[in-house]
């Protein structure tokens, strides 16, 4: 029983660490599920924003990692104690989601509750990432990363790709999630849509949004260092956060592009 125990702690602390980001996932994992009704693709922008989160927690924990799996810990209880985090965050969202969902329509027969369903969304998004974690805590190998520099006017665009193709898999993520919020919301402009539909496209773009504002946070943290020394070197707090936002630009207009172009072409042949 000690390991259960301890593996609770621990995802307590790491939870405790960021409060308000833990308290933001919840309520996004919370509003997806609740409004996912005859709109999955909630769900689909809900899984985005866990997988994310999940790779950019593990981008941060890897060298806690590889000091557990030091320690003796195996790959399966390293992924119980990332998978546990994952847990509480959409158990807690799911019984939110449910409270809110009776007292919002009332309680009937047919009120499914939201729990399993955020929990089943959030494992199912978070295993992989949580799995490939465990497995390069004992292989010693840490996560593929770039080195940042201030690049001059003509390479920042390229400077920007560099960096963006260092972290290719929250990148991927982070480049679907907008592509989907761009096709929701051509669809809404193209097309008769529903107020429920409409309230839906919102939440989508807003989901989208959480994604892009989620890796723009984790950028900063994990760079840390290197923006701080940067800022040691004469430049201005402003050109710093150029070179991050920059890269969110790179994927914002990207994924709009990807997913405006796909929901023309349906608006097209739609009518």
């Amino acid at each position: 029983m000690a390991f259960p125990a301890a593996l609770m702690w621990l995802t307590w602390q790491r939870l405790r660490a960021h409060p308000w980001r833990s308290v933001t996932l919840v309520l996004v994992i919370m509003t997806s599920t609740t409004a996912s009704r005859g709109h999955p693709v909630l769900l689909l922008l809900c899984g985005l924003a866990i997988a994310h989160a999940t790779l950019a927690s593990t981008a941060t924990l890897a060298p806690e990692l590889r000091q557990q799996a030091s320690l003796g810990l195996l790959p399966g209880e390293i992924l119980s104690y990332l998978l546990t985090e994952v847990s509480l965050l959409t158990l807690s969202a799911g019984v939110l989601g449910t409270v809110l969902a009776g007292l919002t329509t009332g309680v009937s027969s047919d009120l499914v509750p939201e729990a399993p369903t955020a929990l089943a969304v959030g494992l199912a998004a978070a295993l992989v990432p949580a799995w490939r974690a465990s497995a390069r805590a004992h292989s010693d190998r840490s996560p593929r990363g770039s080195t940042m520099s201030f690049p001059h006017a003509r390479g920042r665009l390229r400077a920007a790709i560099v960096q963006l193709s260092g972290i290719p898999g929250r990148t991927l993520l982070c480049l679907a999630a907008v592509a989907i919020g761009g096709w929701e919301l051509v669809l809404l402009l193209g097309t008769h849509q529903s107020p429920g539909d409409t309230a839906a496209t919102g939440l989508a773009v807003l989901l989208a949004a959480f994604v892009v504002a989620d890796a723009g946070w984790s950028s900063v943290r994990d760079r840390g260092p290197e923006l701080a020394d940067l800022r040691i070197q004469g430049l201005l707090g402003i050109q710093v956060a150029g070179l991050v936002m920059r890269e969110l630009a790179v994927v914002v207009c990207l994924g709009t592009a990807l997913g405006g172009t796909a929901g023309l072409t349906v608006v097209a042949f739609a009518s």
